[in-house]
């Protein structure tokens, strides 16, 4: 009998030290996750401030090239996240792809950095964006890990820690743009193409930071843990993690009224940020004057209003759910859009900074034009003042909204379909968000000096999604509290 008292005893034993260990493994790879999307925001805060001017100036590019380059960026997510997403779901494995994803970012911000031309460059951002489909393995690795009580929360500290590398990307380039040197006496590092370099150095660290400290923890494992050492997922949740799936339940998962809503939540949320984040360069220069420095400080003070959002998001998770966070979060944003549409038409800049040569002629004349327009920019108006605190306004309410939709629809979008299609599930919502960054940029490229024209129909789009989330309100719970009732 003491033999066996002894034997259960030491069980239990091992099981407290299993349930320790996994503990520390998740809570280091949450961790490696939260550093992944700090590099990815740092990446876009570092590269973006200085893209327009070296594409514009270096390369006579047109506003529609940098949409392109911006969207090449996503469009590669999109492939890259679906493939990933699948493969992970098969595979029940995380950190290859993680590797993978990394590999590339090193690759294209080599190429970025050389830059021998606009072509080069596009390509360049086009194998950097292959890293952004390691975000799909994360965000179904948190989904498999966590309960739905505290998913909102773990994706909120995901996506701070991209606004930190928002944040912080600023004020690196503030130190690059100093940099002027030659390297081997032959490759030219300026403010301009020193962001690529310093983007692969920091990469590469951070892959071999990820070789040693990630740990591959598989699904049945992390679903066995939560349910002996804390006993919060449901009994329900733990037949769906059981069974197999078969293709037809798989896709009719995803042909739901409440999950076409999100998609399309998704797409044009993102659709309107990324116009607006491809508009807002060469808006500040007609208008204010602005140069890099003042967009990187403006982009580093956004950041820091979006982590503010982040942390008031984490703490109010288990106080209000999520489609009406989604209903907040829509709101600011329209408020903004409102702000923006009554200031614009009386801002008569534009009107005659349009060029109205064709484009040969428009590639010939480039500089002269440049020139002209920043000339005619430092002119002020007696009402710029107004039109500047007009203008920060529209942001303050823009980047509020943003990461409240954003987190609050990443989660709930993972509470609507089943654990065992997660990677293929946010493969697709990542997907579609990509679509949305791909369009965004295209569509703003050719009305980068018409922005009143971008914010009406931004303004149309985003108030008929708003509707739609009113109308179908009540679809919009999670499955398991279907399941209860």
């Amino acid at each position: 009998m003491e033999i066996k008292v002894e034997s259960k005893s030491t069980n239990i034993s091992k099981d407290e030290k299993n349930s320790k260990k996994y503990k520390k493994d998740l809570k280091i790879n949450y961790l490696c996750i939260c550093l992944f999307a700090f590099l990815t925001g740092t990446d876009f805060a570092v590269i973006i401030p200085t893209l327009w001017d070296r594409l514009h100036n270096d390369f006579q590019a047109t506003g529609t090239f940098m949409g392109l380059v911006i969207s090449s960026y996503s469009f590669s997510g999109v492939i890259s996240g679906l493939i990933m997403g699948k493969l992970s779901d098969l595979a029940q494995k995380n950190k290859i792809f993680f590797m993978v994803s990394i590999f590339f970012a090193v690759l294209g911000h080599i190429l970025y950095f050389f830059g021998i031309n606009k072509f080069l460059i596009l390509f360049s951002r086009a194998l950097c964006g292959i890293s952004v489909g390691a975000s799909t393995v994360a965000l179904a690795f948190i989904a498999r890990t966590t309960t739905e009580e505290k998913r909102t929360a773990v994706i909120s500290l995901v996506m701070a820690s991209r606004q930190f590398g928002l944040m912080f990307g600023p004020a690196f380039n503030i130190l690059l743009r100093r940099v002027n040197f030659y390297l081997f006496d032959k490759f030219l590092v300026d403010r301009k193409s020193m962001p690529g370099l310093f983007m692969a150095s920091s990469w590469s660290l951070y892959l071999l930071l990820f070789v040693f400290i990630f740990k591959e923890i598989t699904t049945e494992l992390s679903t066995k843990e939560n349910l002996d050492s804390e006993n919060l997922i449901d009994i329900s949740e733990k037949k769906q993690n059981d069974t197999s799936l078969n293709l037809k339940q798989n896709l009719s998962q995803f042909v739901r009224i409440e999950i076409f809503l999100l998609l399309g939540l998704s797409f044009f949320t993102y659709f309107n940020q990324t116009s607006l984040e491809t508009m807002v360069t060469p808006f500040t220069e007609v208008m204010f004057g602005w140069s890099e420095l003042e967009n990187s400080i403006l982009f580093c003070c956004g950041g820091i209003m979006i982590i503010l959002s982040f942390l008031i998001i984490r703490l109010l998770s288990n106080r209000i759910n999520d489609r009406s966070m989604i209903l907040i979060g829509l709101s600011s944003i329209l408020i903004g859009l409102i702000i923006a549409c009554s200031f614009l038409p009386f801002v008569k800049k534009f009107d005659y900074l349009m060029p109205k040569n064709n484009s040969n002629q428009l590639n010939n004349q480039t500089s002269n034009y440049t020139n002209e327009l920043i000339n005619k920019s430092e002119n002020k108006d007696e009402n710029d003042t107004v039109f500047f605190g007009a203008f920060i306004l529209f942001v303050v309410f823009d980047v509020i909204g943003l990461p409240v939709i954003a987190i609050s629809s990443a989660s709930l979008f993972t509470k609507l379909i089943d654990k065992s299609v997660q990677g293929f599930g946010q493969g697709i919502q990542r997907g579609i968000l990509g679509i949305g960054s791909i369009f965004g940029p295209l569509c703003a490229g050719p009305f980068v000096y018409k922005p009143l024209v971008l914010m009406m129909i931004t303004l149309t789009i985003i108030g008929v999604i708003f509707i739609l989330i009113i109308i179908f309100f009540k679809k919009l719970k999670p499955t398991s509290e279907i399941s209860d009732k």
